[in-house]
């Protein structure tokens, strides 16, 4: 019953990307997490290649703590399906995926200057919804977190970030176009996307999914998306490149 409620709470939190009001059942977590037990991986229980970028965050303790869990659980995931288990179920979302999701809602990083957090903090949370819908969760809902991130890049200048910032920024913008409803809102999402990829000197989609790989993906459950919007950014970046060109 407890967990029947966090997870409709939940769910009402998300559409407004306002805090929960019931807490998670940290008791039935932990016991899930014992029987579970994996070594963390990394620094941080993540990849060593992520944890290369933590020190973006070193002073977040919100996303470095989100870092390590989501880190956690991806291990779960590989450590699966190394012994041809399957893992998408209930179980997984409700005590693996909806604890990080609930320590991250509703806590937006509202100061200046910290451009870079909230749009992470955004993109765990579109990630981690498509995990949830892919698990089998109902009534999961994106909608205000791609919006919330849309406005937040639109307002804001990112041409003076730095190439490990530009990276996640990417991985973030590509959750907002995956999770995009409406055909506006991909092509945004698309231009922009091209737009951070040209600066870091991508040419092609491929070069451009593949270094959002590198950064938090679940390859059961990101993978189809990989050709979903090549033809509609493949000519919006070869735009950026040959007007860059042209003015050589």
């Amino acid at each position: 019953m407890a967990t029947e409620f966090s997870s409709v709470d939940l769910a009402g939190a998300c559409r407004r990307d306002s805090k929960a009001r019931f807490p998670p059942p940290d008791t039935l977590i932990q016991e899930a997490h014992n029987t579970n037990h994996s070594p963390a991986i990394g620094a941080y229980g993540i990849s060593p290649f992520l944890a290369s970028y933590i020190g973006l965050y070193i002073q977040d303790h919100l996303l470095v703590n989100a870092f390590h869990d989501l880190g956690i659980a991806i291990e779960y995931i590989n450590r699966k399906s190394r012994l041809g288990e399957p893992w998408a179920d209930i179980n997984f979302f409700v005590y693996w995926i909806d604890p990080i999701v609930h320590s991250l809602v509703g806590q937006e990083f509202l100061e200046e200057g910290k451009l870079l957090q909230e749009a992470t903090r955004l993109g765990l949370l579109l990630f981690l919804s498509k995990i949830r819908r892919y698990c089998g969760q109902l009534g999961v809902s994106t909608r205000c977190f791609s919006a919330k991130l849309r406005s937040l890049v639109s307002r804001k200048n990112v041409s003076n970030f730095g190439v490990s910032a530009k990276k996640i920024l990417l991985w973030a913008l590509l959750m907002g176009l995956v999770e995009s409803k409406e055909e506006a809102d991909q092509s945004w999402y698309i231009i922009k996307v091209a737009e951070i990829a040209y600066e870091m000197g991508f040419w092609s989609w491929s070069e451009t999914f593949g270094s959002v790989k590198d950064c938090i993906w679940i390859r059961d459950v990101f993978d189809a998306e990989e050709d979903k919007f090549r033809d509609r950014f493949e000519p919006v970046l070869n735009n950026l490149i040959v007007l860059y060109l042209s003015k050589t």
